[in-house]
């Protein structure tokens, strides 16, 4: 047998304290003679007699006592190999005590003095019996070596995702992660090998020493861009692996997130089976979520790229959440939220580095708004961009206040404001091409020298003079068959414009059937399909193509189904093509993507096929669909996204989530060789290149949230970046949905740092005491507390009929 905190066992000297109390406070009763009640002395001396013996022994249990509180405090441990001799040994020990107890009752309650002593004998006997048991067993057992003493192999995975940046008081989830690492490094011997991983993707290996693992955990922050956690234990278990140590054990540190837990995989379970290598897993959950959390929602805004001078609303979610612990005040008192905007202002000198710093341009309160919640609830706010000129604005949505989650107290966006995009309608019904300019340029007029576009609007009969390279975009509106005749619109598209093409009856012959169409840029058309009634509509296939995202955050959806299609081209489509709508009930394509590919250095061309007509107000067309009819909001913004996505306005948002790299455009300049990027929370620019004649540039890295500014000559562009939703859910998970990642009785989940096991395979080597120490402890006090109790209720009945006055002492 062995102790952990050897050292407080001199805490055995406590014993000595109830003796030298009762020695002190014990008097020898004062005689005062009374000769009328002389003659109850010899009944006295003989009360006297057995309350001596009582007070003894209640002076043994309180030594006792002082003694299983020391033991129970220096941690006693035996190995488990001796386990069962212990075992014994304790069983004998126990029987010696109840007939030393038994020997006390039988002499105070006046029983024969033959069967006190033998009681007593044989206790004493039994009591001697152990101890030269236990010392045999001590001294020629094999020596006890601590589990902590063993050398052993052991990772250490520190969740640092977004969520450990959830603070409780002064210290955050990781603070507390962190934490606990060190203390598991602190109880391991100085030649384990120790490997610290965390949410990032770097190579899992062993630290070179143990002060290196602590500098290695106390470094870490929270990430936004992470690994998957299955990919890091899985790292942990094959590094452990190649160790030679036998002893191979994984912790892993984390506050069980919801969308750190959320994938289920089978690849893990497997690792963690095999047999041949063991590895032992503990999950430490060190953390829960607890505080209020007011969260704001990704920014959308009506414009990608918004016309000059003119304002631009902003819309988001605000949700208010308040854990458990909490509840009671959530459901009594709401909380009011107020969102800020701050805009930076245009400063063409700014961004830069500056004596070590990043100096920014100065930002300005541009609007602001409040809403009040309760727990669990959610609201969307609207704020709005003031006018601005032509360039790249940068913003922020702040929440004013603190909570115990920063990282969604604020979301950043960015706007482009462009000069009028080129734009030609071409179709041979004035009304309809007239209705596609206004519904593309809204709020402002289509002619208005800030709109959004500037529109030419043709008949088909100027079709083929007209200079095509010179627009950004085209829409063909019910075209007829011979538009495609010659290369004119294939050589567009392959040089880097856009085409939007709205089929309806022009594209057939006089009998209906489909014209003979040798074009690139169009697939081939099958028939003209009638929809049975009451007709069919639109339904989304990717629903986050740029084209058709902007639908798919509507409240409640888009009701498709109330904008009837009564007539539609069935095509047939190449498998280069790209399917992004289709007519319900059916396989049909209804809104197709088919990319041309470019020829010398410009980009690829997009061409996009709507199989049936838009807007069909007028003439055969205007019995093919509903869909401009009345509140056709759906249809306009359809309109909207098509032109913007072939147009290249709208194609690439400058507000995007962390993760996924960017394709910033740059303006066609000759001189622009390299840009200067500032990324968040960096205080130095990272070079970029540019390739001679690119118009735009790919930011590979966007890894954390915030605003990203590109310098260089001639440019001053940009992006923002935010987390996603699902990185910050901060839902637990319940322990035992983990059986679905390792297995059945493949892991151990432990909230105590103190119950950790860093024991061969979960194996303990010893076996500690300190419960049964603990335990043994209780039962001794609770005695004491008995035998005092009645003790001193024997006392008080002596002394009420004692009329001598004599006053009795006690332990």
């Amino acid at each position: 047998m062995t102790f952990l905190n050897a050292s407080l066992m001199f805490g055995l000297g406590a014993m000595a304290i109830p003796l030298v109390l009762h020695l002190i406070a014990k008097r020898e009763p004062k005689t005062v003679p009374f000769p009328a009640i002389r003659f109850l002395t010899t009944s006295y001396q003989s009360n006297r007699s057995r309350l001596q013996v009582r007070r003894w022994w209640l002076l043994a249990l309180r030594m006792l006592a002082m003694a299983a509180v020391a033991v129970t405090l220096a941690r006693p441990a035996i190995s488990r190999s001796l386990s069962t001799t212990w075992l014994s040994i304790g069983v004998l020990v126990t029987l010696g005590v109840v007939l030393l107890v038994m020997a006390a009752v039988a002499h105070s309650g006046g029983q024969s003095k033959r069967l006190s002593l033998g009681l007593l004998g044989t206790s004493l006997v039994t009591l001697l019996l152990s101890t030269i048991w236990g010392g045999a067993t001590a001294a020629r057992g094999p020596s006890i070596l601590l589990d902590s003493q063993a050398p052993a192999a052991i990772a250490i995975v520190i969740d640092n995702g977004p969520t450990s940046a959830w603070s409780a008081g002064n210290e955050s989830h990781l603070e507390r992660h962190i934490a606990s690492a060190l203390e598991i490094i602190a109880r391991l011997a100085p030649t384990s090998r120790i490997a610290i991983l965390d949410r990032s993707g770097v190579p899992a290996s062993f630290s070179i020493d143990m002060a290196s693992a602590i500098t290695q955990s106390e470094s870490l922050s929270p990430l936004e861009v992470v690994s998957p956690m299955e990919a890091r234990i899985d790292a942990a278990i094959r590094l452990l692996r190649t160790s030679e140590l036998e002893n191979r054990h994984v912790f892993v540190i984390t506050d069980l997130a919801e969308s750190t837990w959320a994938i289920d995989t089978n690849s893990l379970r497997s690792t963690i089976a095999q047999s041949e290598l063991p590895v032992a897993l503990t999950v430490i959950d060190a953390t829960e979520f607890q505080g209020l959390n007011r969260r704001l929602g990704l920014p959308r805004l009506s414009e990608a790229s918004p016309p000059r001078e003119s304002p631009t609303p902003v819309s988001m979610v605000v949700s208010l959440d308040i854990t458990e612990s909490d509840a009671a005040a959530a459901a009594t008192n709401a909380a009011a939220i107020t969102a800020e905007m701050l805009l930076y202002e245009s400063d063409p000198s700014l961004p830069l580095v500056r004596d070590g710093a990043l100096v920014l341009p100065a930002t300005k309160s541009v609007d602001r708004t409040s809403v009040r919640l309760i727990s669990g609830q959610s609201a969307e706010i609207v704020l709005t961009i003031p006018p601005l000129g032509s360039g790249t604005h940068h913003g922020i949505v702040r929440l004013i206040g603190g909570d115990a989650f920063a990282p969604d107290d604020e979301c950043h966006f960015t706007v482009r404001v462009l000069a009028p995009t080129r734009l030609l309608i071409v179709g041979s019904v004035p009304d309809e091409t007239q209705r596609l300019a206004i519904a593309v340029n809204a709020p402002l007029d289509w002619e208005d020298a800030n709109a959004k576009y500037a529109v030419d609007l043709i008949g088909y009969e100027d079709l083929l003079p007209t200079r095509m390279r010179d627009y950004a975009a085209a829409v063909l509106v019910d075209p007829p068959s011979q538009a495609f005749a010659g290369p004119q619109l294939s050589d567009y598209v392959a040089g880097g414009g856009g085409l939007l093409v709205c089929l309806g009856p022009s594209a057939g012959s006089t009998g209906g059937a489909p014209a003979a169409i040798n074009n690139a840029v169009l697939p081939n058309l099958v028939r003209r399909w009638r929809a049975a009634e009451p007709g069919t509509f639109l339904q989304s296939v990717r629903p986050a193509h740029p084209v058709l995202a902007p639908l798919e955050v509507v409240t409640g959806g888009v009701p498709w189904n109330q904008y009837p299609i009564y007539q539609y081209w069935q095509l047939e489509l190449s498998p280069s093509d790209s399917l992004l709508m289709q007519y319900a009930s059916s396989d049909h394509a209804a809104l197709v993507e088919r990319v041309i590919p470019a020829t010398g250095t410009s980009a690829p061309g997009r061409c996009l096929v709507m199989s049936t007509p838009l807007p069909a107000l007028a003439g055969p067309a205007q019995s093919w669909n509903q869909l401009f009819g009345t509140q056709s909001w759906p249809a306009f913004w359809l309109v909207r996204g098509l032109v913007g996505y072939v147009s290249g306005r709208d194609a690439q948002s400058a507000t995007t989530i962390v993760g996924q790299p960017q394709v910033v455009p740059l303006p066609a300049a000759e001189s622009i060789q390299r840009v200067q990027l500032f990324s968040p929370r960096r205080i130095s620019a990272s070079p970029l290149d540019v390739e001679p004649g690119a118009t735009s540039i790919i930011v590979p890295e966007v890894n954390q949230s915030g605003t990203y500014w590109l310098r260089g000559d001639g440019i001053q562009a940009g992006f923002s970046a935010n987390l996603p939703e699902r990185l910050v859910v901060l839902k637990r998970i319940e322990p035992s949905q983990l059986v679905d990642w390792f297995g059945a009785d493949q892991y151990t989940v432990v909230t105590d740092i103190d119950a950790i096991d860093l024991s061969r395979g979960g194996q303990a080597q010893s076996i500690l005491l300190q419960s049964p120490a603990m335990l043994l402890a209780l039962v001794i006090f609770l005695l004491e507390q008995v035998l005092s109790n009645r003790f001193y209720r024997s006392s008080t009945a002596v002394a009420a009929g004692q009329p001598t006055g004599k006053r009795v002492s006690a332990a």
